[in-house]
């Protein structure tokens, strides 16, 4: 389960990195020194649609993992 999801983390930083995610962050800091912090995520739908995908199997496997460790006890 750890490699699936190491695996997962990986493909997201490099897809991230490769254009298909955008992220702004504003921070607006007032003189009593409390702001506001705005954060905007950006990605193209085929990205959506892959870790929609991704994180399917990554489900589907967690479920057969924990079918296995059922029939073992």
């Amino acid at each position: 389960m750890k490699k699936v999801g190491m695996t997962g983390l990986v493909l997201t930083v490099l897809l991230s990195l490769s254009g298909c995610m955008q992220y702004d962050r504003v921070i607006k800091v007032r003189p009593d020194g409390s702001g506001i912090i705005e954060e905007t995520s950006l990605m193209r739908k085929e990205f959506f649609h892959q870790m929609q995908a991704m994180a399917g199997n990554i489900a589907k496997q967690a479920g057969e993992q924990k079918d296995v460790q059922d029939k073992a006890q």
